[in-house]
């Protein structure tokens, strides 16, 4: 099993020197709060601040859910005054086990079940097919030219990292087929194996950013008012500056590698057809 953030945290250990660290350390116990050690310093100030944050805006970890009826919130109607009352929104809450203890970050799809057409109470024309098979594909092209049996699928939308809603109204109770993604956590272990070797640079990245932003005008201050020597460790630090915008072109390099997943790959070559 890999571990991310002990590949990313090693990374830093072995590109930039301990000296250098140990001044971004101190330098944060002075204004932030009190790091015990690199790892709390990395994981405290630059991962879960940053690195962690930018990640789960464009990736994450990609989980079909089975919405329950029994996770149904009661709601009251909003579209009463229209003709053929839209009846209550239909939310579902979705539990912490279902989602991994993890918040939801974005809503993909949502899909007829598979293997229910005969009991699922939706009418047979609304759904040609429902599965991933060759079979399944070739129905769908077809379809999609002479739209003989449409498959109209509710719009999901995410209200919280817990809540989804449906529109317009489903009056089935089907059990829902949701795709989405859910975040990483602090330790990124949900993350796939293509992802983690960017995720190391990008961690490095921000580790050299925020060592050049804090540091670069203490070392000319303690220069000019102490004269203190310290030529190595300021050209150290210069070579940082450049450090903001290789985070942004490791970013989109990332984007691109949390697309490798075996989940949405399958979903892209499906999308193609």
């Amino acid at each position: 099993m890999h571990y991310p953030l002990d590949h990313a945290i090693m990374t830093v250990c072995s590109k930039i020197p301990p000296e250098v660290l140990e001044l971004g350390i101190i330098k944060a116990n002075k204004k932030f709060h009190i790091n015990n050690n690199l790892t709390e310093f990395l994981c405290r100030d630059i991962i879960n601040k940053r690195v962690l944050k930018d990640c789960n805006l464009v990736s994450g970890e990609v989980k079909t859910i089975v919405l329950k009826p029994t996770w149904l919130e009661s709601m009251v109607g909003d579209h009463g005054g229209y003709a053929g009352d839209d009846g209550p929104n239909t939310v579902y809450r979705v539990p912490p086990e279902a989602r991994d203890g993890k918040s939801i970050s974005q809503v993909l799809t949502v899909q007829f079940p598979y293997l229910t057409y005969q009991s699922s109470g939706i009418a047979n024309a609304d759904i040609a097919s429902g599965g991933y098979s060759l079979v399944d594909q070739v129905d769908q092209v077809l379809n999609s030219w002479t739209l003989a049996t449409p498959r109209n699928h509710p719009v999901v939308t995410l209200l919280s990292g817990d809540l989804v809603k449906l529109t317009p109204s489903q009056y089935t109770r089907q059990n829902w087929l949701l795709t989405c993604r859910i975040n990483y956590d602090e330790t990124f272990n949900n993350m796939s194996d293509s992802s983690v070797r960017i995720l190391s640079d990008l961690v490095l990245y921000a580790t050299q950013e925020w060592l050049y932003t804090n540091l670069i005008v203490d070392i000319d201050r303690a220069e000019q008012e102490t004269g203190m020597d310290i030529n190595t460790i300021k050209s150290i630090v210069e070579k940082f500056e450049s450090a903001g915008e290789k985070y942004e072109e490791t970013f989109l390099k990332f984007r691109g590698a949390s697309l490798l997943t075996p989940e949405v790959r399958r979903r892209l070559l499906y999308y193609q057809l």
